[in-house]
C-alpha cells in the first residue's frame, strides 16, 4: 500500500539537509490546484479528530497506528487517480499510490510531532500542499536537530526509502528518515 497525504510562481526549492526528503515546487499547475480543491470540497469530511479528514483507498486507523486490508474503501476516485498516475509516471512512486489522506488544518492549528507508521506504507510517503503555504518542522529525536522549511502552495514533498536489496519491500533507512518527526504549522507567510 502506498500513501499520498494532502496538506491543505516558480522559485528555487529550499535547501533541504534531510536524508531521503525531496521538495518539488510547483508540482501541479494553478488550474490543477483549483480543481483538486473543488473536488475535495465536494466530498464529506470526517470530524472524529481535532481536524477534518478525508480518506480514499484505505482508511488509516489513528488509534492503532495502522492500516490493513479490512480498511479498504475502494479504488481512488478518477480525480485522484490522475494525480496518482502522475506520481508514478514521474518516478516518485514505484507504483501508483492507492491511498490518499486529505487533512485540513485551520490557521495556527498545526499537527503534533510524529513519525509516520513505517510498516503501513511502502517506501515513499508524499505530501502535497494545497490551499495555503505551510511551515514544516522536522526534528531528529536522537540528535535533537531541527529544520523548519517553508512549503509553497502546490509543492510536493516526499520521503523515499532506498530500494530493497532483496527484491522485496523497501526497508526504511536506519537514519535519519526513520527518526525524523514532522510537524506542520499552517498557514504561513513567505519568509
Amino acid at each position: 500500500m502506498t500513501q499520498l497525504n494532502f496538506l491543505i510562481a516558480k522559485e528555487e526549492a529550499p535547501e533541504i539537509n534531510i536524508s531521503g526528503l525531496t521538495y518539488v515546487p510547483d508540482f501541479i499547475t494553478p488550474a490543477e490546484h483549483e480543481f483538486l480543491l473543488s473536488q475535495i470540497d465536494q466530498h464529506p469530511w470526517l470530524t472524529d479528530l481535532k481536524r477534518r479528514v478525508q480518506h480514499y483507498g484505505y482508511k488509516y486507523d489513528y488509534k492503532a497506528r495502522t492500516v490493513g486490508n479490512d480498511a479498504y474503501l475502494g479504488l481512488l476516485p478518477i480525480w485522484l487517480s490522475s494525480l496518482s498516475k502522475k506520481l508514478h509516471d514521474d518516478g516518485i512512486f514505484p507504483s501508483a499510490p492507492d491511498q490518499v489522506i486529505v487533512n485540513e488544518y485551520i490557521p495556527g492549528q498545526g499537527i503534533s510531532a510524529h513519525i509516520d507508521c513505517v510498516p503501513c506504507f511502502a517506501g515513499t510517503i508524499a505530501s502535497l500542499s494545497l490551499g495555503s503555504p505551510c511551515i514544516m518542522e522536522f526534528s531528529n529525536p536522537r540528535t535533537e536537530e531541527k529544520n523548519q522549511l517553508f512549503w509553497k502552495i502546490a509543492a510536493l514533498s516526499f520521503f523515499s526509502a532506498p530500494p530493497a536489496t532483496n527484491g522485496g519491500t523497501p526497508s526504511p533507512p536506519e537514519n535519519p528518515m526513520s527518526l525524523m518527526e514532522s510537524k506542520q504549522s499552517v498557514p504561513a507567510t513567505s519568509p
